[in-house]
């Protein structure tokens, strides 16, 4: 009932919902959209048509693979309305175990970029590789305790929960109740069912449409 924080006048701003656009004002106040228009505010902004869009998230990425730091990456994504990311980092996590995943989290902290972590379920991806680190499921049970760490990141090591491997049922069993992401290119059928049951919600793996289609 009192005045808005912020108003921002003459705009266009996007409706997701319904896919248009409108011609109108956004009042803020505590940072929450409150509504289109206020009867006063602290501050107001004269748009002349800007464009005004919701912040975009990225829902799956690995910020280290950018060869940028986070305060770098930030900068490079923020102006193209990525306003927040949900980042795996298991490639620092293969180099440097729990202490790559603490330095992510800690050089993400202040950003202006709002960033969420996953906690890496299959460092090393599988037991031939030798990148320098491994996460047990007591560290990976420890990563999810973290403030903005979400859930379990990408599950890669499909053999290994068809087959009933015992560190990632645990890491699986840990995660239970929060997002678990998907990574199996490919599978279909029975063993597609096995692996949603496991937890697995998502999958970014798909090269065909009928591939889509079955796992969606």
């Amino acid at each position: 009932r009192g005045p808005a924080d912020l108003l921002l006048r003459n705009a266009r701003v996007f409706d997701a919902f319904s896919g248009t656009f409108f011609r109108g004002e956004v009042a803020v106040a505590e940072g929450v959209i409150i509504g289109f228009g206020a009867s006063g505010a602290e501050r107001v902004l004269d748009l002349d048509g800007a464009v005004v869009v919701p912040g975009l998230i990225d829902a799956h990425v690995h910020i280290e693979s950018s060869l940028l730091s986070p305060s770098e990456f930030a900068r490079a994504v923020l102006p193209r309305g990525t306003t927040a990311v949900i980042a795996d980092p298991h490639e620092i996590a293969n180099v440097l175990g729990l202490a790559g995943v603490r330095y992510l989290l800690h050089a993400t902290e202040s950003l202006p970029l709002s960033v969420f972590l996953m906690a890496p379920s299959c460092v090393p991806a599988t037991p031939f590789e030798t990148a320098g680190a491994e996460l047990s499921s007591r560290e990976v049970t420890e990563i999810l305790s973290w403030d903005r760490v979400i859930g379990l990141g990408e599950v890669m090591n499909v053999p290994g929960v068809l087959e009933g491997d015992r560190g990632l049922w645990e890491k699986l069993v840990s995660a239970r109740g929060r997002p678990i992401d998907g990574h199996a290119p490919g599978l279909s059928g029975p063993d597609l069912w096995a692996y949603l049951l496991a937890g697995p919600r998502s999958d970014h793996e798909c090269t065909t449409l009928a591939e889509a289609r079955e796992k969606l």
